[in-house]
């Protein structure tokens, strides 16, 4: 995907996406961008492995797309 494509689909400028690249992003940018491009928030800090190997280990676990609160849905007992 291009930059462009990618700012497009976040509803950001292209300036935004490059300074995500070469700086320090907020959360909420951090969502936008991973929703845009279709992954997983923590695919952006993670290798494909990496990832696979914190899913296995943690069943359930979400993160709140507005502040990135980690956390869980447990069953009714």
């Amino acid at each position: 995907m291009t930059i462009n494509s990618v700012a497009q689909k976040a509803g950001l400028a292209p300036q935004s996406i490059q300074q995500f690249i070469n700086g320090n992003p907020s959360v909420e940018k951090l969502f936008l961008l991973a929703d845009a491009i279709g992954c997983d928030v923590r695919k952006l800090f993670f290798s494909p492995d990496d990832v696979a190997e914190k899913n296995a280990s943690l069943p359930s676990v979400h993160y709140c797309p507005h502040c990135g609160t980690k956390f869980q849905i447990l069953e009714n007992s």
